[in-house]
């Protein structure tokens, strides 16, 4: 499987919901940090795909964090997973990402938005 395949394997079972799949993919060396270079546009990789798409946030997020590198930034819009956390306003989450990424390190988006002003935003 090429890296300019949109999607990758783990976009498609995160996508789906399945987060065991994903985690084996994950497990067996797919990577949760890749971005399909095909797809300019598409400004997750598979684990910030955890945070925005699954239903159910933070198992999908937990079985694919310990695969993860939480510095990474989308191409597009220059986020981390750190800003999608904050942006959907649960707690529980924010503080598990914020385990393996620092708010300190988060920095400002494409747009020069801040931690705070994503925490600004209406969840809907």
């Amino acid at each position: 499987m090429s890296c300019l395949s949109p999607p990758t394997p783990l976009h498609i079972t995160v996508g789906k919901g399945d987060i065991s799949m994903a985690k084996c993919l994950a497990g067996e060396g797919f990577s949760v940090n890749i971005f399909p270079l095909a797809s300019v546009k598409c400004c997750l990789n598979p684990i910030m795909a955890t945070i925005v798409i699954t239903p159910d946030k933070m198992s999908a997020y937990q079985a694919l964090a310990p695969f993860a590198d939480h510095t990474i930034r989308s191409k597009m819009f220059n986020i981390r997973i750190l800003h999608l956390a904050i942006a959907k306003h649960d707690l529980r989450l924010i503080q598990r990402v914020e385990a393996n990424s620092p708010l300190s390190s988060a920095g400002t988006t494409t747009f020069n938005h801040t931690l705070l002003h994503i925490a600004c935003l209406p969840s809907n």
